[in-house]
């Protein structure tokens, strides 16, 4: 498991070798972080033990995630703006029980896949070498977080007895769209109908 604590913070000589791709990927970054961290915080008021066991185990990687591009931010001389608590809108709001556990999930998948376009975009792009070290760990946290989900959603497909569950990693593009059809985080049954385990 990669440890968010080992990312090195920045350097003066990593200031004059960042180029524009670099701040974009960071400044991104903490603004899609300030969002998902307020989905999985919300995703905790779910009655299922499995769901928010998954929430509190992506909130823990992404603060450690929010803390290290706001800190790269910081020596930058670039403010991340307010913290993740105060910019972040819950997507789960209003919502309970199934609706609640599908948005959530749905928007984790989303959320990682996003997540690793931006990142090797940075890789390809970017030049501070603090922010593509940032962007590397993130494409392995990103790998560990899609494991987890397909594990997720294939134990809730045996759990009803699918004949088969969407694999949301293979569903999405590179460009991190979504793919058409029915949605990667629920389950169909024999009749094509789209079911969420109880």
């Amino acid at each position: 498991m990669i440890a968010w604590a080992g990312v090195p913070g920045p350097t003066t000589d990593a200031l004059p070798e960042g180029n524009p791709a670099d701040l974009l990927y960071l400044e991104e970054a903490v603004a899609a972080l300030s969002q998902i961290m307020a989905v999985c915080a919300g995703a905790d008021r779910s009655s299922r033990t499995d769901v928010r066991a998954l929430a509190r185990a992506a909130l823990s990687v992404q603060t450690d995630r929010f803390t290290a591009v706001s800190t790269v931010l910081h020596g930058w001389g670039r403010p991340d703006g307010s913290g993740p608590a105060s910019t972040g809108v819950d997507a789960l709001d209003g919502l309970d029980g199934e609706a609640l556990d599908r948005a959530f999930v749905e928007a984790l998948t989303a959320y990682t896949h996003a997540s690793t376009v931006r990142s090797r975009a940075e890789l390809v792009a970017g030049a501070s070498r603090a922010t593509r070290n940032l962007a590397e760990h993130a494409i392995h946290e990103d790998d560990r977080q899609l494991a987890d989900l397909r594990d997720f959603l294939r134990i809730q497909g045996q759990q009803i007895g699918a004949p088969g569950v969407h694999d949301p990693v293979a569903r999405w593009n590179d460009d991190g769209g979504s793919w058409p059809g029915a949605s990667a985080a629920t389950p169909s049954d024999r009749t094509g109908a789209r079911r969420w385990p109880t």
